[in-house]
C-alpha cells in the first residue's frame, strides 16, 4: 500500500466518522446560511484573461514525506503573502493525522465580525473609535491589550510596547519614571477607565501561578465594570488619597527578597 492508498484509506474512515456526527442534510443547510462564496473557478478565470498565471497556492504545515515543513505555521500570514504575491485561490490543508492542519479554527476567522489583520510592523496609532493599520482604521467594542508573557521587572510602559498617554498629556512612562505608583496595582491616577493586569514590580499580588493572578485579576475587572455600568458610570478614575495610601502601605510592608532571588534560577 502506498502512503496515497493510507489517505485515502483514512479518509474513507474519517467521513463515515463525521457523517455520523453531522449528517449530508445538515452540511447543505449550514453551508446555504454561510456568506456567498468569492468563486474559485471565477477567481482563477480572472487571472487568466488579464494575462497572469491562475495560481492556486497551498498552505500546510507538514507533509507525509517531508514530516513539519514550517514550525511557525501562521497560516493568516501565509495566506495574506500569498495574496500579495498574486495567487489566485489559496488550498489550505486541514488533514490533521498526515498534514499537522485543522478546520476548527476557519470557523471563527469565517464569522461577520471578525477581521483577521496580518500586522507585523505594529499598530500605527488608537483613535476614539478603533486601531489603525497600515493607515486603515478597524471600528471595536473592546481594546485587549495583549502584550505577551514578559512580566518580572520589565517595565509596564515597555510591555506595553507604546505610549500610553493620560490627562494633561502625562505619559504612564513619565509618571512611573521613579516608580510605580497605582492603586492595587491595577489602576493608576490620572489615566482614567485603564485597567492594568497584575504582575510583579507594579504594586501588585503575584504568585509562582501567574494564571491564577491573571483569573482573579480579570474578575475584579469584570466587577468593576459591571458595578460601574449598574451605577450609570461612564468613567472613573483613581483619587490621589486611595494612590497614595496604597503606594505607603506598599512601602511599609517591603521586604528585601534579593537573597531569596539570588538563589532562584534564573534568578
Amino acid at each position: 500500500m502506498t502512503i496515497l492508498d493510507e489517505i485515502l484509506a483514512h479518509k474513507r474512515t474519517e467521513v463515515a466518522e463525521r457523517q455520523r456526527v453531522r449528517s449530508l442534510d445538515s452540511l447543505r443547510a449550514l453551508a446555504q446560511a454561510c456568506p456567498p462564496a468569492r468563486g474559485f473557478a471565477d477567481a482563477l478565470e480572472s487571472k487568466l484573461l488579464a494575462g497572469a498565471s491562475g495560481v492556486i497556492a497551498e498552505i500546510k504545515r507538514a507533509s507525509p514525506s517531508k514530516g513539519v515543513i514550517r514550525e511557525d505555521f501562521d497560516p493568516v500570514s501565509i495566506a495574506r503573502s500569498y495574496a500579495k504575491g498574486g495567487a489566485a485561490c489559496l488550498s489550505v490543508l486541514t488533514d490533521e493525522r498526515y498534514f499537522q492542519g485543522h478546520d476548527e479554527y476557519l470557523h471563527a476567522y469565517n464569522r461577520p465580525n471578525v477581521t483577521l489583520i496580518d500586522c507585523p510592523a505594529g499598530v500605527d496609532r488608537i483613535t476614539e473609535t478603533g486601531v489603525v493599520v497600515d493607515g486603515d482604521e478597524f471600528e471595536v467594542d473592546c481594546i485587549v491589550y495583549a502584550t505577551g508573557f514578559e512580566g518580572e521587572s520589565t517595565p509596564l510602559p515597555r510591555r506595553v510596547r507604546h505610549q500610553v498617554v493620560g490627562r494633561d498629556g502625562i505619559t504612564l512612562a513619565e509618571k512611573w519614571g521613579d516608580g510605580a505608583k497605582s492603586l492595587w496595582g491595577m489602576t493608576s491616577r490620572g489615566f482614567p477607565n485603564m485597567f492594568i493586569m497584575p504582575a510583579p514590580f507594579q504594586q501588585a499580588v503575584v504568585t509562582v501561578n501567574y494564571t491564577h493572578v491573571a483569573e482573579e485579576g480579570a474578575e475584579h475587572v469584570a466587577a468593576v465594570v459591571g458595578a460601574l455600568d449598574d451605577a450609570g458610570v461612564g468613567w472613573f478614575d483613581v483619587t490621589q488619597e486611595a494612590e497614595d495610601a496604597w503606594i505607603e502601605g506598599v512601602v511599609d510592608r517591603w521586604v528585601d527578597m534579593s537573597a531569596l532571588m539570588s538563589m532562584c534560577t534564573p534568578s
